[in-house]
C-alpha cells in the first residue's frame, strides 16, 4: 500500500485542485515510490564511488534525510535515524573497506529495520464501534495520519472507517479531511457548520451509519477515526 505527499510539507500536491491549503493526497502510487527513487539516487552514487570520504558520507546522509522528511517522515524520528546510521558509516573499518558504498548501504538498510521493527504488530482496536482519537499539535501530521491509518484499516483488515475532524477552530483541516477521505475512497462524517468538537463525537449512531454505509452495505462502522489539535 502506497500513499502520496506533497514534495513540501504544507504545499499542494499535483492534481489537488479544489484541496485546501496543506492538502495531501492519499491512496494513489506516490510517497514509497518517490522514497525508493530518491534513495535508489543516493545508492547508485555511493555504489560508483571507489573510496569515500566522510565529507561523501555526510553528503549522502543529508539526501536521505531529505527523502526521508519529504515522505512525511517525522524531524524527531529521522535525527534520530541519521544520528544512528553516521558514526557507523564513517568508521575506519568501513571507509577504508574495498566497497565502502556497499557497507554504507547495508548500515542504512539495517537501521531503517532497526528504526520500523523487526516484527509487525498489528493494529488491536477491539469490538466495532472502536474510537481511535488522534491528538497532537497542530501541523504534526493528524490529518494526514489519520487518513493513512483509515485507508490500511479498510483495505488490509477490511474494515468499515468512518473519519471525522474536531478541528472546528480550523475549517481548512476539516476539509482537508473530507478531501482526503473522498481520495481515499474512506467514509467522512458530514461538516455542519456551528458545531462543536462534543456534538460532532456524540453524533446519533444513525448519523455515522449513514455516512459509511455503502449501497450494498448496512453495517455500522468497525472502527471511527477523529482529530484534533
Amino acid at each position: 500500500m502506497t500513499f502520496r505527499s506533497s514534495a513540501r510539507r504544507g504545499g499542494s500536491p499535483p492534481g489537488s485542485a479544489g484541496a485546501p491549503p496543506g492538502a495531501k493526497r492519499v491512496g494513489d502510487l506516490g510517497l514509497f515510490e518517490s522514497l525508493q527513487s530518491r534513495l535508489t539516487g543516493v545508492f547508485d552514487k555511493l555504489r560508483g564511488r571507489g573510496a569515500l570520504s566522510e565529507a561523501d558520507v555526510d553528503a549522502a546522509l543529508g539526501e536521505v534525510k531529505t527523502a526521508l522528511i519529504e515522505a512525511d517522515v517525522a524531524l524527531p524520528v529521522v535525527n534520530e535515524f541519521i544520528a544512528k546510521v553516521r558514526p557507523r558509516a564513517i568508521g575506519e573499518n568501513v571507509i577504508r573497506s574495498v566497497t565502502p558504498g556497499q557497507q554504507v548501504i547495508k548500515i542504512v538498510h539495517d537501521v531503517l529495520v532497526e528504526t520500523l521493527g523487526n516484527e509487525n504488530e498489528q493494529l488491536s482496536i477491539g469490538s466495532p464501534p472502536a474510537p481511535i482519537l488522534m491528538v497532537g499539535l497542530q501541523g504534526s501530521g493528524k490529518t494526514t495520519t489519520s487518513a493513512k491509518l483509515a485507508l490500511l484499516l479498510q483495505t488490509r483488515d477490511k474494515k468499515k472507517v468512518l473519519m471525522a475532524s474536531l478541528d472546528t477552530t480550523r475549517p481548512a483541516a476539516m476539509e482537508q479531511l473530507r478531501v482526503l477521505g473522498e481520495q481515499a475512497n474512506v467514509a467522512t462524517l458530514p461538516i455542519i457548520a456551528g458545531q462543536g468538537p462534543l456534538d460532532i463525537a456524540s453524533a446519533p449512531s444513525p448519523a455515522r451509519a449513514s455516512a459509511a454505509m455503502t449501497p450494498s452495505s448496512s453495517i455500522p462502522p468497525a472502527a471511527s477515526m477523529s482529530t484534533t489539535s
